[in-house]
């Protein structure tokens, strides 16, 4: 009796194992054909890389860039326009590993706007006093610590200075009249004043 002849598999086609996931790779097929196998074969899995799109936004919407990024790569920032009243300060997301499709907002911090020192009056801004008398200290408050504070229009005799945020005006006036004098206050390119009157009699 004759021995059964073994499977014939010459130029049969192969059955390609389940492809293995890779992450941020999706299977692209094999790199050679299996349908008619005649010799000992090594076939490779094939993969191509992801990308993503990833959209950069300024704060009102407007689209400042659309990027196409491999997955893991990173995106390239875009200028961003001037705003007026605000600094921009950065993104609201990181961008530099990508994994998938990405909105990224422009982030801003809006500017102070600067204003001009106040200036506190007291109640005895405005005296009577007699010549060669001490007047009564007269102290100016402001409420910028940067501020520089000055005092023109005091009758002679009458000095100022200035201690921190505030101003001091003390002496003897030595001439008589009606004085009316100027307290400004200046900081950040801005300034304020505040009139008031010394009587000599």
């Amino acid at each position: 009796q004759l021995a059964t002849p073994p499977p014939r598999t010459y130029g049969r086609i192969a059955t390609a194992p389940a492809a293995p996931a890779g992450t941020g790779y999706t299977f692209a097929g094999w790199d050679k054909s299996y349908s008619n196998v005649t010799e000992d074969l090594i076939v490779t899995a094939t993969y191509t890389i992801n990308t993503y799109t990833v959209t950069f936004k300024n704060w009102n919407g407007d689209v400042l860039s659309t990027q196409t990024v491999d997955y893991g790569a990173g995106a390239t920032e875009p200028t961003v326009p001037a705003r007026e009243g605000y600094e921009f300060i950065g993104w609201d997301k990181t961008f530099n590993n990508v994994m998938s499709d990405m909105i990224i907002i422009a982030q801003y911090e809006e500017l102070s706007t600067p204003v001009a020192p106040s200036i506190t009056v007291p109640d005895n801004a405005t005296q009577t006093v007699a010549l060669n008398e001490n007047i009564e200290d007269i102290i100016f408050e402001v409420d910028n610590t940067n501020a520089d504070i000055s005092v023109t229009g005091l009758p002679d005799g009458v000095t100022y200075e200035q201690l921190g945020n505030t101003v001091v005006i003390s002496g003897k006036p030595t001439e008589s009249g009606t004085f009316t004098y100027v307290v400004k206050a200046e900081a950040d390119g801005l300034a304020s004043t505040k009139e008031s009157v010394i009587i000599v009699e």
